[in-house]
């Protein structure tokens, strides 16, 4: 259950920078590419907080919609491994 809450969060947005960022990486010049990374890996990191916020302040609405349950073990555990692992989507993109 916390995968697919996890997955439904975050998934559409995740892809749509992804796929916004590898189109423009290449067309950048050297000297800023360093910079853009950066400002991509904020951009992911603010927008995982916010989901972060979400997930914990809209708790059991959140739990009622996707799932129709009011508790699930190890909600706000998950929620920061969630904060924490979104923005590691860059590195697998910039080894490429």
């Amino acid at each position: 259950m916390l995968l697919y809450i996890g997955f439904t969060l975050s998934t559409f947005w995740v892809t749509g920078l992804m796929q916004g960022f590898l189109s423009r990486y290449p067309q950048l010049p050297e000297e800023e590419r360093p910079a853009f990374l950066f400002n991509a890996y904020l951009l992911f990191l603010l927008s995982s907080s916010l989901v972060l916020a979400l997930m914990l302040w809209g708790k059991t609405s959140v739990l009622l919609v996707l799932t129709g349950q009011p508790a699930l073990p190890f909600y706000e555990i998950f929620a920061v491994f969630l904060w924490l692992n979104v923005p590691s989507y860059l590195v697998e993109n910039y080894y490429l």
